[in-house]
């Protein structure tokens, strides 16, 4: 609805000087874009979360990540540095106390392999994931283990072509790594394991 305001800014401003109105004094043009470009990365986080034919949970860590990376960022002019600073700071609030991101969050966005470093968060916040991952993996083992022999699936199959990474998100791309891995999980992070 704003772009649309701000694409027809002229025709309304006239419209309202012909009929004398008092509100178009209270109508900046530049707030108006300020405010557009303030708000189109939660209009892209929200069509991308909401899109159906394909699955959305891994976007979320990625979303609410990039969301507040631009929340940091700088006010986009100098005269409305006040007023779209506020707006960011109640937006961060409202962020940090709304989306709350869980553990299905955190290992849907690590069992992306283009993802599963986990660049976008704080390297505490990575550890914890791995760790939680771990006990994850630890109690899928035991439980397999228990169950006894089942039948599985052994054909061997060729491995996948690499996808290209997510424009928004090419800072948090996984990059190649020499570390030599301890464990299944670390095989897993660093590209080492073959499936």
């Amino acid at each position: 609805m704003l772009r649309s305001v701000s694409s027809q800014f002229e025709e309304i401003e006239t419209l309202l000087e012909s009929r004398n109105n008092p509100i178009k004094e209270s109508v900046n043009k530049s707030t108006l874009k300020d405010l557009i470009e303030y708000l189109q990365p939660f209009k892209d986080a929200s069509d991308a979360l909401e899109e159906e034919k394909r699955p959305t949970l891994p976007l979320v860590v990625l979303y609410a990540s990039a969301l507040r990376k631009n929340l940091e960022a700088a006010p986009v002019s100098a005269v409305e540095a006040v007023k779209i600073e506020k707006l960011k700071a109640r937006t961060r609030h409202f962020l940090n106390t709304k989306l709350k991101i869980s553990l299905l969050h955190n290992t849907a966005t690590s069992l992306w392999p283009q993802f599963h470093q986990l660049r976008m968060l704080p390297e505490d916040e990575r550890l914890e994931v791995y760790a939680q991952v771990r006990e994850l993996l630890a109690c899928i083992i035991e439980a397999m283990s228990q169950g006894g022999e089942d039948e599985t699936n052994n054909d061997v199959r060729e491995p996948a072509l690499k996808k290209r990474c997510l424009g928004l998100f090419l800072d948090w791309c996984d990059e190649e790594d020499d570390k030599t891995p301890t464990d299944e999980m670390e095989e897993y992070l660093h590209g080492k394991k073959e499936y």
